[in-house]
């Protein structure tokens, strides 16, 4: 079983023990090269498929276990020895926006995305990350189960097969200055924003003036005190070493972010359709095992920087009930210009279906 990051400060200095995370859209890509890589190694024969994948993810994260124990013996039945994946790791090939254009150009065959490349691919995708819309897991994982399959055709729009739709997450706000327990936090505060323009609308309806940058740049501009606050999730957070330049760390559920891996459409329809049928057979237990995994994961971050030394802090329910009132007419004010409204109109009346139901104790009959 991995071991958990633990982090925490001695004399201002950094001690901490193995560091192994499991980041959930990565995740997906490693089980993608597992499966494809061993079933090669075990025919012995050359691939007929060469296939370049990129992502922001460091090497070795710490999936070896899960892949091995979880996923692998699922998968090992699959394979033919077609297909052999390099990946390209820490964001050498650039952040999502530049694995994308590599993608389209034909120099990658695929990426494991983060919740902003997924939407910069797939715009309608950005509809989940909306503020408030989803009170927790449960409601996320009714969506998805409901229209997965739109998602998949919206990326298929885009040019790419959504091989794997995870979690980036609840994310969290982290920042150097603010516990954001107070409205004016959210005012006062230098937000580094990198998600794209929900984000963005997010932070001017609450008054602030946030400063866009690239992923790779936000530590960078931490270090430059350009901004003092950033929202995203703990893998990035302790993965970048961010961790060390921030105070506060609030966990309350604001937006979920959406991950996924993908493969170029003219590379996944290259596949022979045995493999094709195999992945379906497989698909949503993999999704699940890596959505479950993620989620205990993300709980036990959150308690390693507060062993650190971050403060965690969550606001109180009249204050955020005030700014969710505040933020809400971003969802209209996105349509048409960020994802079509019949998108935001679908998700809406499943979220109404399932809380509904949840409400007169149904809630077991539309899972």
């Amino acid at each position: 079983m991995a071991s958990l990051f633990f982090l925490r400060r001695k004399g201002g200095a950094l001690l901490a023990s193995t560091l192994r995370p499991r980041p959930a859209a990565w995740a997906a890509l490693l089980v993608l090269s597992a499966f494809l890589f061993s079933a090669g190694a075990a025919l012995g024969q050359e691939p007929r498929f060469n296939w370049k994948f990129a992502t922001l993810a460091p090497e070795g994260v710490g999936y070896a276990v899960q892949i091995k124990h979880v996923v692998k013996p699922k998968l090992e039945e699959v394979g033919q020895g077609d297909i052999r994946i390099k990946i390209y790791w820490s964001g050498v090939m650039g952040d999502d926006a530049g694995i994308i254009r590599k993608m389209r150009f034909g120099h990658l065959n695929g990426a494991g995305l983060t919740g902003s490349g997924s939407i910069i691919l797939c715009p309608e995708m950005s509809v989940l990350s909306l503020p408030f819309l989803f009170s927790d897991y449960d409601e996320v994982d009714y969506v998805r189960n409901n229209m997965r399959d739109d998602f998949e055709s919206y990326m298929e729009t885009s040019g790419a097969f959504l091989f794997a739709f995870i979690d980036q997450g609840f994310d969290q706000i982290y920042s150097k200055k603010y516990s954001f327990t107070k409205e004016e936090d959210f005012r006062a505060a230098r937000f580094l924003t990198w998600y794209g323009p929900v984000e963005e609308e997010f932070y001017r309806s609450l008054g602030n003036n946030p400063i866009p940058v690239s992923f790779p740049r936000v530590l960078p501009s931490l270090k430059d005190d350009v901004g003092d606050s950033f929202m995203g999730p703990a893998i990035l957070v302790v993965g970048s070493t961010m961790f060390t330049m921030f105070k506060h760390v609030n966990p309350t559920f604001i937006r979920y972010s959406p991950a996924c891996c993908v493969i170029r459409m003219e590379d996944w329809n290259s596949l022979p359709q045995e493999y094709v049928d195999a992945y379906y057979s497989l698909r949503d237990g993999i999704e699940n095992e890596f959505c479950v995994q993620n989620r205990r994961d993300d709980k036990k971050y959150l308690v390693a920087l507060s062993k650190y030394g971050i403060s965690v802090t969550r606001t109180d329910p009249e204050t955020m009930a005030a700014i969710r009132e505040k933020v809400k007419p971003v969802w209209k004010e996105l349509e048409g210009r960020v994802y079509p409204p019949e998108v935001l109109e679908k998700v809406t009346t499943h979220l109404k279906h399932y809380r509904n139901a949840k409400a007169s104790g149904r809630e077991g009959e539309v899972r």
